[in-house]
């Protein structure tokens, strides 16, 4: 397993510059997920003879295997170099292609200006991925090779955060990685700086807090409906009829008055289909 992270690098640190660290330089870590430097796993090789052992062994000289690789924008081209950096490396070019002598590391890494280190001030835990260190570092080198070297720190963090979410490296189940979300997030940690950041662990409680809030919430009433509401409609419905103007007079047909009227009793003389007893 493999972690990747955010590193960022100052020429001060906030205690030597109380007013602030300055421009952040930015870059890339890979390295194992518990932060230790894993001894690598020596790879099978065919058989050979011993000739062929000795003459492999005089002309080709052993590369050091970095199980923790820095990538970040260095002289316009990007850098790739194990971290911690090795002492005896981190101010000779020469020195760092040949490995590192003894065992003394720093976490500062060379400028452009000469005798003016930057400095580890901010780390940030992006992911975890299942690959081993060396075999996604050798995938990360040749993704970022693409990103532009000219141009703001800023920039080339975001082509640079572009790339491994597009190669779906930077990829989890529970939270969604986002470019601006993870660039206001190391912004926000330029301010105050730490070695402490987990953005992931940062985008799990805001995504705890914004369900709890969401349960919190009372669901929508519905307006109360009151009896009075409900009866008047039903009284006004139960006592209108077919009404029309007659003469100057609004006659109301059918419902209970047309039945009141035929039980009402009428002399022999009267009409007995006049439900008004011969007044019309």
């Amino acid at each position: 397993m493999s972690q990747i992270s955010i590193l960022g690098f100052a020429f001060s640190s906030p205690s030597q510059d109380p007013s602030g660290p300055g421009p952040i330089h930015w870059s890339i870590l890979v390295s194992p997920q518990d932060g230790s430097q894993a001894t690598p796993q020596p790879q099978p090789k065919p058989k050979k003879s011993r000739f062929l052992q000795r003459w492999h062994s005089s002309t080709q000289p052993q590369q050091p295997v970095f199980t923790s690789t820095l990538f970040d924008m260095h002289n316009h081209q990007l850098r790739q170099q194990q971290f911690p950096v090795p002492v005896s490396s981190s101010s000779d070019s020469e020195a760092e292609s040949k490995g590192p002598k003894g065992g003394q590391t720093t976490t500062d890494i060379t400028s452009p200006f000469e005798g003016k280190p930057l400095r580890l001030i901010i780390r940030i835990a992006l992911s975890t991925h299942r690959s081993d260190p060396q075999k996604l570092a050798s995938r990360v080198s040749t993704l970022l090779y693409g990103t532009p070297t000219y141009g703001p720190e800023d920039d080339w963090l975001r082509a640079a955060l572009e790339e491994l979410i597009y190669a779906r490296i930077l990829d989890s189940e529970t939270i969604s990685y986002d470019v601006d979300g993870i660039l206001n997030y190391a912004c926000g940690a330029a301010t105050n700086p730490s070695l402490g950041f987990d953005y992931a662990a940062h985008m799990t409680r805001t995504a705890q807090v914004k369900e709890m809030f969401s349960r919190g919430q009372p669901a929508s009433k519905s307006p109360s409906v009151s009896p009075s509401r409900i009866s008047r409609p039903a009284n006004k419905r139960a006592s209108s009829g077919k009404s029309h103007s007659f003469l100057g007079f609004w006659v109301t047909q059918g419902g209970s008055g047309q039945v009141r009227h035929h039980q009402e009793k009428r002399d022999y003389w009267q009409r007995q289909d006049d439900p008004y007893g011969g007044l019309m």
